[in-house]
């Protein structure tokens, strides 16, 4: 994924490069992913993704004494697993990246610079979640409930938010809601496998929203009003931010 994925990026960004300039479009680009990266790096780290990510993890904290009871709970019926088996596809990392490379190179292939944009900023969201997602993965190792590895945050619920982010950003309050309903709903399905507690879906919706966020912000000068449903142990708390 790493190589495509830069690939894809570099095909991203070559379009805003000086068209009529430069000869040495290749160093064009590099400067374009490098700015990139700093701009959303810099989100990551910024007040506003410092709040979600504290809310996120005292939500974490406060999930993990019911952690065992709730996926027990959710893996139980298996009628109840079946309808949420979908969500263990939706929110693949590899499906969402190759959802937005696809919306890219659709509004790329078709001149329509809002679609476009909009995978644009899908790809590199995933990209940065991806990063953030897999190093907190192997730097914690939780077991999973079902006895494998890396269970710390859920990667699948990490990669539907931050696209719900992003959607939420781009096209308003009522796709936004849609996307984030997504999410949880991809969060319920990792809990229905045993593939995640409670806790580790929590904090994967934390982290995706500020994924998802930072690319946002850090590509669009428009006002940014940004609305990040935090989960909780008893529901959801909303927290705007610019």
């Amino acid at each position: 994924m790493t190589l495509t994925a830069l690939a894809i990026a570099a095909a991203m960004v070559a379009p805003h490069a000086a068209p009529d300039t430069a000869p040495a479009g290749d160093r064009h680009v590099g400067r374009a992913i490098a700015r990139h990266a700093r701009d959303d790096l810099r989100e990551m780290i910024s007040g506003p993704a410092m709040l979600i990510l504290g809310a996120g993890g005292v939500a974490a904290l406060a999930a993990r004494p019911k952690d065992r009871d709730v996926t027990e709970s959710f893996a139980s019926s298996r009628a109840f697993e079946r309808a949420l088996e979908p969500g263990n596809v939706i929110g693949d990392g590899y499906v969402q990246f190759a959802a937005a490379a696809g919306l890219w190179a659709a509004g790329h292939a078709t001149g329509h610079p809002r679609v476009s944009g909009t995978g644009a900023d899908l790809v590199e969201a995933q990209l940065l979640n991806g990063v953030f997602t897999q190093s907190l993965k192997y730097a914690v190792r939780r077991p999973r409930p079902d006895g494998g590895r890396n269970s710390f945050p859920s990667g699948h619920t990490s990669a539907m938010f931050a696209s719900a982010a992003v959607i939420q950003h781009r096209f308003g309050w009522k796709t936004g809601i849609a996307a984030y309903a997504v999410g949880a709903y991809v969060g319920a399905a990792r809990l229905g496998e045993r593939q995640h507690y409670l806790s580790d879906v929590v904090f994967g919706a934390a982290l995706g929203a500020v994924s998802g966020r930072a690319v946002a912000v850090a590509h669009n000068s428009r006002a940014r009003l940004i609305a990040t449903p935090i989960p909780l142990r008893d529901g959801f708390a909303v927290v705007f931010i610019r």
